[in-house]
C-alpha cells in the first residue's frame, strides 16, 4: 500500500520516540491505519532511502554521521543505530590482510563508545576502552572526569596513574600503568611494532598511545604546527607486513581509522614524555 510523506514522517517521529523512552526498536509500526511489522516498516521507500544514504556515506567518510536525515527529520546517530542496526562501520583492506598482523579486542567499536565525550577528554576515552577489554566493565566518561585529573589541557601521565588507582580501589581491580618510549621496543620500527603488536594482543593487556595529532590523522611533519595538538588513542590493530595500523579516533564523532604506521611513529616522535601507555591486568 502506498503512503504518504506526511504518514510515513508521522511514524517516523512515533518511532524515534519509542526508541529514546525504551532504548530499544519496536516490533510494529502504524502508518496511517496500517500496522507494520517492523521488518515491513523498514522496506518503505523512504526508510530504504534513508539506509541507501548511510551505507554511502559510511563507505566515502569512514566513520558514522552524527544524524541520518529522513523525511526531513533528523535522526540522531543513537537513535539511527537502532533503526539501520545492520549497517556496520568498515574499513578498508588496509588493516584487514593478514600479514604480520597483531589485534587487540574487544574493545566498544560503536561510534557512541569510541567517540570522546568531552573536548579534553581524549585520555578519559582510552582509559574506558582499555578497563573495558581487561574487565568487560563499561565505566562512563563522565564519572572519570569528575575525579578531578582532567582540566583544559587534558590529562597527565600522573592523572592517568591516579585514575586508574581510582578504577583499582573502586572496581576491586589490579591493574599497574607503565609508560615507555618507542625505541624501547627495538632497534628497527619493524622491530618495535612486533614487539607492541605481540604485546597488545595479550588478553591481560591494553595498550594506548601518547601522540601530537594533526587534524584528520593520516598526514604528519617533524615540525609542530598550530594544526597539531596532544592526543591519547588506542590501536586496536597492527599491520607490520603492509605498514598499517587501525585507530580507534576518538575525535570527529568517532571512527575507526586506517593510518600509516609511518605517520603514527611521526605523531609519537614529536611527544617529549614516553608515547606507549601499557596497562596490565594482573
Amino acid at each position: 500500500m502506498a503512503y504518504t510523506k506526511a504518514q510515513i514522517k508521522d511514524s517516523v517521529q512515533r518511532v524515534v520516540k519509542f526508541i529514546e523512552i525504551n532504548k530499544k526498536a519496536p516490533l510494529t509500526v502504524r502508518v496511517n491505519k496500517d500496522t507494520l511489522k517492523w521488518a515491513e516498516w523498514k522496506k518503505l521507500a523512504e526508510i530504504k532511502d534513508a539506509e541507501t544514504r548511510l551505507k554511502n556515506w559510511i563507505k566515502t567518510n569512514k566513520k558514522y554521521p552524527n544524524y541520518v536525515t529522513t523525511c526531513d527529520i533528523k535522526v540522531d546517530d543513537s537513535i539511527s543505530k537502532q533503526i539501520w542496526n545492520d549497517v556496520k562501520l568498515t574499513t578498508s583492506s588496509a588493516t584487514t590482510t593478514n600479514q604480520t598482523r597483531f589485534v587487540s579486542s574487544p574493545y566498544l567499536l560503536s561510534s557512541s563508545w569510541v567517540k570522546q565525550d568531552y573536548d579534553t577528554s581524549c585520555a578519559l576515552n582510552s582509559i574506558q576502552e582499555s578497563f573495558y577489554k581487561l574487565t568487560k566493565i563499561k565505566v562512563a566518561e563522565s564519572t572519570m572526569y569528575k575525579l578531578g585529573y582532567t582540566g583544559s589541557s587534558g590529562t597527565g601521565h600522573d592523572g592517568i596513574k591516579a585514575i586508574v588507582n581510582w578504577l583499582n580501589k573502586n572496581y576491586k581491580t589490579n591493574i599497574s600503568v607503565e609508560f615507555k618510549n618507542l625505541k624501547d621496543f627495538g632497534k628497527t620500527s619493524k622491530e618495535q611494532w612486533t614487539a607492541i603488536g605481540k604485546l597488545m594482543s595479550k588478553s591481560n593487556v591494553a595498550v594506548f598511545f601518547h601522540i601530537y595529532y594533526r587534524n584528520g590523522g593520516l598526514n604528519c611533519t617533524s615540525a609542530i604546527t598550530n594544526q597539531d595538538h596532544g592526543h591519547y588513542e588506542i590501536l586496536d590493530i597492527i599491520n607490520v607486513g603492509n605498514g598499517y595500523v587501525r585507530a580507534l579516533n576518538s575525535l570527529s564523532g568517532g571512527y575507526l581509522q586506517d593510518r600509516k604506521i609511518s605517520v603514527q611513529e611521526c605523531f609519537m616522535k614529536k611527544i617529549s614524555q614516553p608515547s606507549v601507555i601499557i596497562l596490565t591486568k594482573k
